[in-house]
């Protein structure tokens, strides 16, 4: 999805050579390069993490991947498959408000108890990320493909761990000691 994603847009191109791109199995340069910058950015967050806060960090491990749904079901929600078929338009089709509460509640109830009240702002990240995905989407070509939904997941995966950390940082956030 991430990869995907990067060689496609990133290769202002037209709206048939950019799906074109998102159907090709391999991966160039800006795939590569994407995948890299978030596997070492999200290395240096959780060291930073758990170098400060060990149960805050082991939180942020449990509640990340719950959260990272969240901007996916939403662009679900608001976007339409830009394609006739693929394996992603069922997903697009069902996916309607209902779905993104229930997808909110155990995010909002875990996460108010790892980070109490700033859980709110996080999720409000997490919404403006979701809505410029979309956008972006919409814009280029159409609509908000499969693709583009995993590549949401890694963005949002970025996007709370440098939330939780920038949070403990300013001791905004902080975990009793054990």
């Amino acid at each position: 999805g991430l990869a995907d994603t990067a060689d496609a847009f990133l290769a202002y191109q037209n709206r048939e050579r950019t799906l074109e791109i998102l159907k090709d199995v391999r991966h160039g340069t800006h795939g590569v390069c994407a995948i890299v910058l978030d596997c070492l950015l999200k290395v240096g967050l959780y060291s930073l993490l758990f170098q400060r806060d060990f149960l805050l960090g082991a939180g942020a491990c449990v509640l990340m991947p719950m959260l990272a749904k969240v901007p996916m079901t939403m662009v679900a929600a608001i976007s339409q498959y830009p394609r006739q078929e693929g394996m992603a338009k069922a997903q697009f089709a069902y996916t309607k408000a209902p779905q993104v509460i229930w997808c909110l509640l155990l995010p909002l109830v875990l996460g108010g108890l790892l980070l109490r009240h700033w859980m709110v702002a996080v999720l409000g990240v997490q919404a403006v990320l979701a809505l410029w995905m979309a956008h972006l989407s919409r814009r280029k070509i159409g609509g908000a493909p499969g693709d583009g939904r995993g590549a949401g997941n890694q963005l949002s995966q970025l996007v709370f761990l440098f939330c939780v950390v920038l949070l403990q940082t300013t001791h905004l956030v902080a975990l009793p000691a054990v």
